[in-house]
């Protein structure tokens, strides 16, 4: 939902002249941003929620993981989705942040949020096997 509401952003102008009634059309880019923020915040929390569940769960100790290097951790399944659920959700966070910050104005930056997000749906993906 959030790289769709993006891609509204980019076509705002566009739809404005062709009447198409978008999100950012009605109530705005600037409304629209704080949006996409919440949505990609919202996933990438419940991303990860799960993984770190799974994580106390199994009660590993940090110092054990500490000593075991990243090849190794990411051969425990807890730990390889947590990572790649961290990952997703770090980048995810950070680009939605960018955004906001701009409020939609940044027409580069909304264009490689738009390809990332294609990325960050792998990892997102990834972090369930």
């Amino acid at each position: 939902m959030g790289r769709e509401l993006v891609m509204d952003i980019t076509d705002c102008d566009a739809d404005k002249n062709a009447g198409i009634i978008t999100i950012p059309v009605r109530y705005g880019k600037r409304a629209t941003t704080k949006i996409v923020f919440s949505f990609w915040a919202g996933t990438g929390f419940f991303t990860s929620i799960g993984p770190m569940k799974q994580m106390i769960s199994q009660k590993f100790s940090l110092s054990t993981l500490r000593t075991m290097g990243l090849a190794n951790m990411f051969k425990i399944p807890d730990v390889r989705r947590l990572i790649l659920a961290m990952v997703g959700s770090i980048w995810l966070i950070s680009r939605a942040t960018q955004i906001f910050m701009t409020e939609g104005t940044d027409d580069i930056l909304l264009r490689k949020a738009i390809e990332e997000a294609k990325i960050n749906v792998l990892f997102v993906l990834a972090s369930c096997i």
